[in-house]
């Protein structure tokens, strides 16, 4: 699982703009990784050996979930992405009417933000 935490860090400080929105969310998955570390050492229980079939059940079928997450997840921030492509091609933003400091304080929600794919 270890290849898997630092993509998934990697993608979520990619998409998260701002000092303390980054911070909490880094938070908020390292709190969630360590939720499931617990709850990992529960499943393997000594009357379940050699096999382990329940652990491994219920590993094999958290994996599925985080794969799916990540494939629809990919896919809202692709749309969200295109979305944003549309409306800079049709000249829907008001970019040229706002200070350096307010376009600074939108964050993700800047006309030119793109999420990582």
């Amino acid at each position: 699982m270890v290849p898997t935490s630092a993509i998934l860090t990697s993608w979520l400080t990619n998409n998260c703009v701002g000092h303390s929105k980054r911070a909490t969310s880094l938070a908020m998955l390292v709190s969630a990784g360590s939720l499931a570390s617990m709850a990992g050492t529960q499943v393997y229980r000594a009357n379940d050996a050699p096999r382990y079939q329940k652990g491994h059940l219920v590993m094999a079928s958290s994996i599925l979930l985080l794969i799916l997450t990540a494939i629809i997840f990919r896919f809202i921030l692709a749309r969200e992405n295109r979305r944003r492509d549309d409306n800079l091609t049709k000249g829907l933003t008001l970019i040229q009417f706002m200070s350096e400091g307010h376009l600074n304080d939108l964050g993700d929600r800047h006309p030119n933000f793109r999420y990582t794919l």
